[in-house]
């Protein structure tokens, strides 16, 4: 009995110590991975990100912008509902500066349906594009981080550079907001 017990605990340690740990997220000064990104529905969204509206899928650096401010996020998180506003009032900055040309904002939901994500867009009043990950595939190429997670990503040459990750609440959005233009050089 004791040598079976002896067995199955060295067994676990075994696994514990050869399971691989997850991937950590992207950090600033690596490439954006290359995901496929379902296009967006609604026709405004296509518009404003620049896509091909016949395409079925795009990747970051197809979407016509200098940067993509992306946040993944998820409906069910308590702290992505509590940034809704700031992310909004960080959109909104970006429109009245007349940046949108250079500057856009994505959302991609981790683990959320089109329903998930319509609803978040709906009681939240989300203006920008924010796109479904139901099945967790652009979050798992991501390193599974938690959300909210914000990613700066300067887009050209068939290139997407993180320029700037944050994790959590973004604090005051225009000091937030300069803070994202300077690290993009668009200040």
């Amino acid at each position: 009995m004791k040598q079976g017990l002896f067995l199955a605990l060295v067994l676990s340690l075994t696994l514990i110590t050869v399971s691989p740990a997850p991937a950590a997220p992207p950090q600033a000064g690596e490439a954006f991975p290359p995901l496929n990104i379902s296009t967006p529905t609604a026709a405004a969204d296509v518009k404003y990100l620049g896509l091909n509206p016949g395409a079925k899928s795009f990747r970051l650096d197809q979407v016509k912008a200098q940067v993509v401010l992306v946040e993944v996020f998820s409906m069910y998180c308590t702290i992505c509902q509590a940034e809704a506003p700031r992310m909004n009032d960080i959109y909104g900055m970006v429109e009245k500066r007349g940046l949108a040309g250079k500057f856009k904002v994505l959302g991609l939901g981790a683990g959320n349906s089109d329903y998930e994500v319509g609803v978040f867009k709906k009681k939240y009043g989300v203006a920008f594009p924010t796109l479904p990950d139901g099945d967790y595939a652009i979050h798992k190429s991501l390193g599974e981080p938690r959300t909210p997670l914000l990613f700066l990503v300067k887009l050209g040459g068939g290139k997407s550079d993180i320029l700037y990750t944050h994790l959590g609440p973004l604090g005051e959005p225009q000091a937030f907001l300069d803070s994202l233009l300077d690290k993009a050089g668009m200040k």
